[in-house]
């Protein structure tokens, strides 16, 4: 891999690491280049952010739940 692209890799890491990111998907960024080329990647990525949508999309629904069943009726 190109320094340059070894370096930019890099810079993005340290991003997802500060930003909270989970390891799976720290893992797939760090293999990209490496042990995985770019149509793995890519396809790993799209797995990836389609699943964290979807609990995010479950977290959302059951914090709605949530709030609607625990509201309390004004006197």
């Amino acid at each position: 891999m190109e320094r340059s692209k070894v370096l930019i890799k890099n810079e993005l890491l340290n991003a997802l690491v500060i930003f909270g990111a989970q390891s799976d998907l720290l893992c797939i960024v760090g293999s990209w280049g490496d042990t995985m080329n770019d149509d793995v990647v890519l396809e790993q990525l799209r797995g990836w952010n389609e699943g964290a949508l979807k609990e995010k999309e479950r977290e959302r629904r059951e914090l709605l739940e949530f709030c609607n069943t625990n509201q309390t009726s004004p006197p």
